[in-house]
C-alpha cells in the first residue's frame, strides 16, 4: 500500500515538474511582455506630473536649460511599437521636425525622414532637472542608423522640439562638404549662416558667439549664446561641434546641443556628463 502511494506520488511529481518546465516560461515571458507594455503607459502617466514637465512652459524649460540642469537616465527600449503605444503619432511628430530642419538647411536629414522608422535603433529616457531636482522635463535621445550614417535626436514631445542631434557618416559629409566647411573659416561662415536658421526655429536671439579650434584634434567648437523671449529673458547655451572622421580625414561630424544636452554616445550613464559631451583635455582650447 506504501509502496502504491509512493509511486502515485512519483509520478504527481514528475507531472508538476513537466508541467512547470512547459509553463514557467510562458509565464515569465508574458510577465516581460506586460512589463514592457505598461512601461510606456507609466511613464506616460508620470510624465503628467508637473515636476517631470509635461506642464512645463517652452520659457519654464528654457529657464531649467539655461541654469547648468543635470540629465538623469531614466530607461531605454529598442521596440519602436513602445514609443507608438506613447504616442501614437510618435515618429510623425519627429519627422515633422526633422524636415523642419532640413527646410531650413540646419542639417539633411532628407534620406533619414523617408526611412525614419526602419533605421530605429533605440531610445533612451531622461529626464532634464533643476540643479536641486526641484523642476524637470523628459526628453528622449533615439539612435537612427541608415546606410552609412548614424544619428541621435534629442527629442521633446510635448514640445514637439529638437533640442540635440549629432550626426556622423556619409550624409553629414555631403552636408558640410556643399557647405564648404573644410576649414576653420568655412565652419565659421556656416555657423554665421545656420543661427539666423536656429533663431528662426527656437523664437530666440543671439546674444553673442565664441569660435575654439583645435588644429590637432580637428575639431570645431562654437558656443552660441540664445537669449529667449519669455519673462526671465533665459541665456541658453547652444553648442554647436564639428569633427574630423580620423579615418576619412575629412569633416564628417556635426552636434548641436541646447543647454548640454548629451546622447548616450557622449553620456556615461550615471548622471554626469564628459566634459559637458563635448571635449576632453586633448581637445580643450581655451574659449574666448
Amino acid at each position: 500500500m506504501k509502496k502504491g502511494i509512493r509511486i502515485f506520488l512519483m509520478i504527481v511529481v514528475v507531472v508538476l515538474v513537466f508541467a512547470g518546465v512547459q509553463w514557467v516560461p510562458n509565464i515569465v515571458n508574458q510577465m516581460q511582455e506586460k512589463k514592457d507594455l505598461g512601461q510606456a503607459v507609466i511613464t506616460k502617466d508620470s510624465t503628467s506630473k508637473k515636476n517631470i514637465g509635461m506642464q512645463l512652459s517652452y520659457a519654464e524649460k528654457m529657464d531649467i536649460l539655461s541654469a547648468s540642469p543635470n540629465q538623469l537616465y531614466l530607461f531605454k527600449t529598442k521596440n519602436k511599437n513602445q514609443l507608438l503605444e506613447y504616442d501614437g503619432k510618435f515618429f510623425e511628430k519627429l519627422n515633422t521636425q526633422l524636415k523642419k530642419f532640413t527646410e531650413l538647411k540646419i542639417m539633411d536629414f532628407s534620406r533619414l525622414s523617408k526611412n525614419l522608422e526602419k533605421s530605429f535603433k533605440q531610445a533612451s529616457y531622461y529626464s532634464i532637472q533643476q540643479e536641486y531636482g526641484t523642476n524637470g522635463f523628459p526628453i528622449w535621445i533615439l539612435s537612427f542608423s541608415y546606410k552609412n550614417s548614424d544619428y541621435w535626436i534629442g527629442f521633446d514631445l510635448a514640445l514637439e522640439k529638437i533640442l540635440y542631434f549629432s550626426a556622423e557618416g556619409g550624409e553629414p559629409l555631403k552636408f558640410l562638404t556643399r557647405n564648404h566647411v573644410s576649414e576653420k573659416a568655412g565652419a565659421a561662415k556656416f555657423i554665421k549662416r545656420i543661427k539666423r536658421k536656429l533663431e528662426e526655429y527656437y523664437g530666440a536671439k543671439w546674444e553673442k558667439e565664441s569660435y575654439s579650434h583645435d588644429m590637432i584634434a580637428r575639431l570645431i567648437l562654437v558656443q552660441n549664446i540664445a537669449v529667449f523671449s519669455n519673462k526671465n529673458n533665459s541665456v541658453v547655451p547652444v553648442r554647436t561641434v564639428i569633427w574630423e572622421n580620423p579615418t576619412a580625414g575629412k569633416y564628417s561630424n556635426i552636434k548641436i546641443s541646447l543647454g548640454g544636452i548629451a546622447s548616450e554616445d557622449d553620456f556615461d550613464m550615471s548622471g554626469s556628463l564628459y566634459s559637458n559631451g563635448y571635449a576632453d583635455s586633448s581637445t580643450s582650447s581655451t574659449m574666448k
